[in-house]
């Protein structure tokens, strides 16, 4: 009987590990992230990214944030009636195995009223929160333009 119970441990030990450990979640993939820096202080700044959606489900970014400015949004940028225009968009929405990339013209962050002395050279983290609560860190390269 012993034999028996030792066998039905050592066959239940590895099924109970397997079942309590969880698959990581997708992420998206983050690339050429870059911030305009110009040669004078501003009260604002651009920044652009290349967002890979690695998933089997749509992203949805909905916030950035950062700790080098009060206020980072996403913006869009359209043209109406030959007049180029910048909205404020609510969410940034990406199917699955699809890339958005955000650049001047287009798609944008807006980042306004920095904290701290913003310089070209150095880099800086932004967090972007996607509609289900995951936040991913991205570093951003401080670019002169």
């Amino acid at each position: 009987m012993k034999n028996v119970s030792l066998w039905m441990l050592a066959l239940a030990l590895p099924m109970s590990s397997c079942a309590q450990s969880k698959p990581e979640a997708c992420a998206p993939e983050f690339s050429n992230a870059t911030i305009r820096v110009m040669p004078v202080a501003m009260p604002l700044q651009a920044g652009y990214v290349t967002i890979r959606n690695r998933c089997k489900t749509t992203l949805e970014i909905t916030a950035v944030r950062s700790q080098a400015w009060k206020d980072v949004s996403l913006h869009s940028t359209q043209v109406v009636k030959g007049v180029s225009k910048m909205r404020e968009i609510p969410v940034l929405k990406i199917a699955p195995g699809a890339s958005l990339q955000m650049a001047p013209g287009g798609s944008h962050l807006m980042l306004m009223d920095p904290t701290r002395d913003i310089k070209a050279g150095g880099s800086v983290d932004l967090n972007f929160v996607s509609r289900d609560g995951r936040v991913f860190r991205v570093p951003f390269s401080l670019k002169a333009i």
